[in-house]
């Protein structure tokens, strides 16, 4: 019994080397795989791509060679990326309208203001005008600031509002469209919570 016992012990170490072998071996492919995929990205001038691809090489095994390279080089391309997206996103704005994923709870045509967006080098600013009397009103400014707080996916285009709020600024139909959307929250000890549902968001079109 004894002998069968120290059997089966051994099978299960074996296993579960064979085990993590292969996964080793899974990692180390995807590794190449995506490496692979990012210098094409930047091969063919899509640094934004191949940030993402270098940052899912870093995160399969950071502690690898390929990890180690790809982390230093996709800090690298960050600073290009988020130069280029604050310099896109610098201009005027105007609120065409908000809801969620779920759907548009509301339009610029329903409101009696019209809200506009500043976004200078350093700073962003919140004003409502009123449609009637054209007066303006200054609602906030916050500072343009990244978020450096990873969350589940490698991103580059967050920004952190003085209420600690994280909100993605993402650029569509070239450039003519800016939409932000609520993905979480910084809290302490330098973390975040995640919003993967139902996230508000904002949609704003270029008037400058």
């Amino acid at each position: 019994m004894k002998n069968v016992l120290k059997i089966l012990i051994l099978l299960s170490i074996s296993f579960c080397y064979s085990q993590s072998g292969d996964r080793n071996e899974k990692i180390k492919q995807y590794q190449i795989k995506w490496t692979i995929k990012a210098e094409q990205n930047i091969h063919e001038g899509q640094i934004d791509k191949a940030f993402i691809a270098y940052s899912f090489v870093k995160n399969m095994d950071s502690l690898s060679e390929k990890g180690k390279i790809a982390h230093r080089i996709a800090d690298s391309l960050k600073i290009i990326v988020r130069n280029e997206l604050k310099s896109n996103i610098i201009g005027t704005w105007k609120w065409k309208n908000s809801g969620s994923n779920w759907g548009i709870s509301e339009t610029n045509n329903d409101s009696k203001k019209d809200k506009i967006l500043i976004i200078s080098q350093n700073s962003l600013s919140f004003y409502e005008i009123n449609k009637l009397t054209n007066k303006k009103k200054l609602i906030k400014t916050e500072k343009l600031k990244f978020n450096n707080i990873a969350g589940m996916l490698p991103c580059f285009w967050e920004l952190v509002y003085s209420d600690n709020q994280i909100w993605s600024f993402r650029l569509k139909k070239d450039g003519q469209i800016l939409h932000l959307t609520n993905t979480g929250e910084v809290t302490e000890n330098n973390s975040r919570t995640e919003i993967v549902c139902g996230n508000f968001e904002l949609t704003y079109e270029r008037i400058k």
